[in-house]
C-alpha cells in the first residue's frame, strides 16, 4: 500500500520575508485567541523531519501514527513562553488535524514539544490542501517506519514528555515542567547518595591500608 505524501518544497525562509505579503494578521480559523502572519507553508519531509528533532512531543506522534499527508508551518504572534511559530500536521484519510509548538526550557532541554490543537480539517482547509501540488514521491507505508528514530529512553527525558492530554496547553506545560522539576531533584539525590557512597568506601580503604601497615612492623 502506498501514501502519498503532499509536501511542497518551499523554504521555510519564505514565511520569515518582511518583502513577502505575510503582514495580515487574522484568528487562526479553529483557535481565535491564536493570530496567524501571512499565509502558512507546506514544508518537505527533509523540513519536517528537522522540527521533529527540535519538538520531542511531535516526534513521537509521528513515530506513532505515521508521517502525515501534508505538512505546514504557521507563523503566530508571540504567546509566551511559546515560540513564534506553529507546525500543523494533516492526516486526510482520519480527517485529522495537529498543531504542534515549543517551548523553550533550557540548553539541556531544547526540544520540548507541546501539542496546542487536535480536531477535524476544515472543508476550506482540506481544499486548500487538495490543490497544493505535491512535492515527495510515493513511499510504502512499511518504509514509514524506519524514517523516524525511536523516542530516547532517558528517564528525565521520558518524565518531561509524561504531560497529561488536558486541552489548555498552559496546564500542560506546567505539569510536564513540574515534573522535570521531581526529576531534577531525584537526580540530584542520587548524586548526593552516590558521593556518600564513595566517601565512605574511601575511609574504609584508609582504614584497611591503616591495619596493614600496622601489621608490617
Amino acid at each position: 500500500m502506498k501514501v502519498r505524501l503532499g509536501f511542497g518544497l518551499v523554504a521555510v525562509a519564505l514565511l520569515f520575508n518582511p518583502g513577502a505579503s505575510s503582514a495580515e494578521l487574522r484568528p487562526a480559523e479553529t483557535r481565535p485567541e491564536v493570530i496567524e502572519v501571512g499565509d502558512p507553508v507546506m514544508i518537505s519531509r527533509d523540513l519536517l523531519t528537522t522540527e521533529m528533532k527540535r519538538n520531542s512531543e511531535m516526534k513521537e506522534w509521528v513515530t506513532k501514527y505515521g508521517w502525515p499527508d501534508y505538512a505546514e508551518v504557521q507563523e503566530v504572534t508571540v504567546r509566551e513562553p511559546l515560540v513564534t511559530y506553529e507546525v500543523r500536521l494533516y492526516y486526510l484519510r482520519r480527517n485529522h488535524q495537529l498543531a504542534f509548538s515549543r517551548v523553550y526550557v533550557s540548553p539541556a532541554l531544547s526540544d520540548y514539544g507541546v501539542r496546542v490543537y487536535e480536531g477535524p480539517i476544515s472543508a476550506a482547509t482540506l481544499d486548500r490542501l487538495l490543490t497544493a501540488a505535491p512535492g515527495e514521491p510515493d513511499v510504502t507505508a512499511e518504509a514509514e517506519g524506519d524514517l523516524v528514530e525511536e523516542p530516547e529512553s532517558d528517564p528525565v527525558a521520558v518524565a518531561v514528555r509524561a504531560i497529561d492530554d488536558g486541552d489548555d496547553p498552559m496546564d500542560r506545560i506546567e505539569a510536564s515542567l513540574q515534573r522535570m522539576e521531581a526529576a531534577a531533584e531525584r537526580a540530584a539525590q542520587a548524586a548526593e547518595q552516590a558521593e556518600r557512597s564513595s566517601l565512605a568506601a574511601a575511609q574504609a580503604a584508609e582504614r584497611a591500608i591503616a591495619k596493614i601497615e600496622k601489621l608490617d612492623r
